[in-house]
C-alpha cells in the first residue's frame, strides 16, 4: 500500500506542475499581448519584424495571381495617352510586397511615391527599391503623412494610387480622412486600386481548406464569421491594427460618386485566395477600382 500511495502522489504532483506551467505560459502570452496593445512603438516594431522575414523580392502566388494583375490594369486605365509616363503613389507599402508589381511597370513610371508611416519599414523599403533597380530620381519614400497621406503628395498630381492590405488597418474614426486623402491626391480621371481581405460573408460558399487544416467547422461561413469576431482583438494586436471589416461596404461608401469618383465607381471583385495557406481567416478578398471624376 505505501508504494501505491507514493506513485499516486507523484502522478498528482506531475499533473500539478503541468497545470502551473500552462498557466505560466498563458500569463506570459497575455502580458505580451497587453504590452503590444498599449505600446504603439513596440507593436510597430513587432509587426515590421514579422513582415520583413518574408522575401518580398520573389514572386508569391498572391502577387502573381491577384495583386499584380490588378495594379497592371490600374496602369492601363490611368494612362492619358499611349506611352505616357505616370505619377504613382503606393500608400501603406509595409515591407514592399507590392513593389514587385510596380517594378514590372517601371517603363510607365515618371514618379513613384511610397508612403509608409511606420518608420520600422524604411530600411527594408530602401533595400527592396535598390533590389529592383529603380532609378534613384524615380522613387521617393515618405515615412510620414499618417492618416492624412495627401500632405506628402500635391493634390491632384497622382495618376494612380494603389493600396494593398491597407484599409483593414485603418481605424473607423479616421477612415474618411484616409480615403479623402486618396481622392485629393488623384487628378481628374486618375485611378485608385485597392486590394484588401474582407470579413467572410454569411452567404458565402463553404471554404475548401487544403492540407492538414481541419475542414469542419471552419469551412462553414457562419462559424468562420463568428471565429473572426472572437479572435479579432488578438489579431488586431499582433497585426498592428488589422481588423476583419466588411470591405464591400467600405469601398461603396468611400470610393463612389459621393466621394468624388465617377458614376461607375467602385468596380468590385470578391474572391477567395489562400494568401496564408493555413490561416483561412484572411482568405476572403476584394479588389476595388475607382476613377476620379
Amino acid at each position: 500500500k505505501p508504494p501505491r500511495t507514493t506513485k499516486k502522489k507523484r502522478g498528482t504532483s506531475c499533473f500539478g506542475r503541468c497545470i502551473k506551467f500552462v498557466v505560466l505560459l498563458v500569463l506570459i502570452a497575455v502580458s505580451g499581448l497587453m504590452y503590444l496593445r498599449t505600446n504603439c512603438c513596440a507593436r510597430q516594431r513587432h509587426f515590421a519584424r514579422i513582415l520583413t522575414q518574408r522575401n518580398v523580392t520573389e514572386w508569391s502566388d498572391f502577387s502573381r495571381e491577384v495583386v499584380c494583375p490588378a495594379i497592371e490594369k490600374g496602369y492601363e486605365d490611368a494612362k492619358m495617352a499611349p506611352g505616357a509616363h505616370l505619377t504613382v503613389v503606393d500608400v501603406g507599402t509595409g515591407a514592399g510586397a507590392s513593389l514587385i508589381c510596380h517594378a514590372q511597370q517601371m517603363h510607365r513610371i515618371k514618379k513613384l511615391v511610397i508612403i509608409e508611416p511606420n518608420v520600422e519599414f524604411t530600411s527594408e523599403l530602401k533595400r527592396v527599391v535598390e533590389h529592383f533597380a529603380f532609378p534613384e530620381d524615380m522613387v521617393e519614400i515618405v515615412s510620414e503623412g499618417g492618416e492624412d497621406a495627401s500632405k506628402a503628395v500635391e493634390s491632384g498630381s497622382a495618376d494612380l494610387v494603389t493600396t494593398v492590405h491597407l484599409l483593414c488597418s485603418v481605424d473607423a474614426d479616421v477612415l474618411s480622412q484616409v480615403t479623402s486623402s486618396i481622392s485629393r491626391m488623384l487628378r481628374s480621371g486618375g485611378i485608385y486600386v485597392g486590394v484588401d481581405h474582407t470579413k467572410t460573408r454569411l452567404d458565402a460558399t463553404p471554404l475548401e481548406i487544403p492540407g492538414p487544416v481541419p475542414i469542419f467547422p471552419f469551412s462553414n461561413p457562419v462559424v468562420m464569421r463568428l471565429f473572426q469576431t472572437m479572435v479579432e482583438p488578438v489579431w488586431e494586436t499582433i497585426a498592428n491594427g488589422c481588423k476583419f471589416v466588411d470591405m464591400p461596404g467600405v469601398y461603396k461608401g468611400h470610393f463612389g460618386k459621393e466621394s468624388g469618383f465617377d458614376s461607375t465607381s467602385p468596380t468590385l471583385r470578391e474572391f477567395r485566395f489562400p494568401v496564408m495557406q493555413y490561416i483561412p481567416l484572411v482568405w476572403d478578398h476584394i479588389v476595388g477600382t475607382s476613377r476620379k471624376e
